[in-house]
């Protein structure tokens, strides 16, 4: 069983505890900063699943077992779920991604990491869409195309000193030799083909990797740290980037997705939960020790099965 404690956030401003000169940092602090920000654009239902993500407790069964679960808000910026998300993504294409050999040297075949980045701009929606169309570019290139089976890529964005948006993509692909030596004065090849792409940019950074496994970590964490922009300007960000991907896959990447196990119960192997309640109207602000929440259990266990008989 899962024992929750609620914070008290009217009390609770910034903190940061420490104990053995360790700080113990709670996300959900976040949290409260981001709603009070969604709640001044008077966006209030995002603002209220912020503030009860994590927060409140669902008991489940099947008829011959209960357990508990925490409510999630699923929303992008939110840092809790974020993580959540991006243990999801490495579960789903690491089966693949796994069973392909990492590049030893440059001029080795296999996987490596990608950066490609492109010039700063003011507007958020206009950088995404630059992004994705000169990557669509740079692929259809015979060069990038002959030498890069697939990959799978994340957006990141930032913003610097001078308001303006900092777009990159990172990615693991699996290639060939991706030329970036150059000569004093000239563009390496892959920096030539990703200026003609990008319309002007000549970022570009390529590093080899020692396993597969922390290089579809280093991807993803984009996507588990969320966006790097002020706290105040989330809900722009939110409103902006909704329905829009900040993870794709391309080429062999594609489509290769694992099945994952769907929850089942372990005394009768279905798969089909019911909610009963919520803990909180149950016990109030805090849930009881386990003896107490099991005998409560049955006795709503007995109480549903007659309800079913009758």
């Amino acid at each position: 069983m899962v024992k929750t404690t609620l914070l008290n956030y009217n009390e609770i401003k910034r903190l940061q505890l420490k104990k053995q000169d360790k700080v113990i940092y709670d996300p959900l602090l976040d949290n409260k900063e981001i709603s009070l920000q969604f709640e001044a654009q008077e966006m209030y239902t995002q603002a209220q699943n912020l503030m009860m993500c994590r927060q409140k407790t669902f008991i489940i069964g099947c008829g011959c077992g209960f357990w508990t679960v925490s409510y999630t808000c699923k929303i992008r910026i939110c840092p809790s779920c974020s993580k959540s998300r991006a243990n999801k993504y490495y579960n789903t294409y690491y089966p693949y991604i796994g069973s392909l050999k990492c590049a030893r040297s440059i001029y080795d075949k296999g996987l490596r990491l990608l950066t490609l980045t492109i010039k700063n701009q003011k507007d958020l929606v206009k950088s995404i869409n630059d992004i994705y169309e000169s990557f669509i570019r740079l692929r259809r290139r015979s060069y990038f195309k002959n030498r890069v089976k697939g990959g799978l890529g994340a957006i990141e964005i930032t913003k610097d000193k001078q308001n303006m948006y900092h777009t990159h993509v990172h990615l693991i692909v699996d290639s060939s030799y991706l030329a970036m030596k150059h000569q004093i004065g000239k563009d390496s090849k892959l920096v030539k083909e990703w200026k003609i792409a990008s319309k002007g940019s000549s970022i570009v950074d390529i590093r080899k990797i020692s396993y597969a496994a922390g290089g579809l970590k280093y991807v993803l964490k984009y996507i588990s740290k969320g966006s790097n922009i002020p706290i105040k300007e989330y809900p722009i960000f939110y409103k902006l980037t909704k329905k829009r991907r900040l993870l794709f896959t391309f080429g062999t990447f594609y489509n290769h997705k694992a099945q994952l196990n769907k929850p089942y119960c372990p005394q009768c192997g279905c798969s089909y939960f019911f909610a009963i309640s919520e803990i909180s109207e149950i016990y109030g602000r805090e849930p009881p020790d386990f003896p107490t929440l099991s005998s409560h259990l049955k006795e709503m266990e007995q109480k549903w099965m007659i309800e079913q008989i009758t």
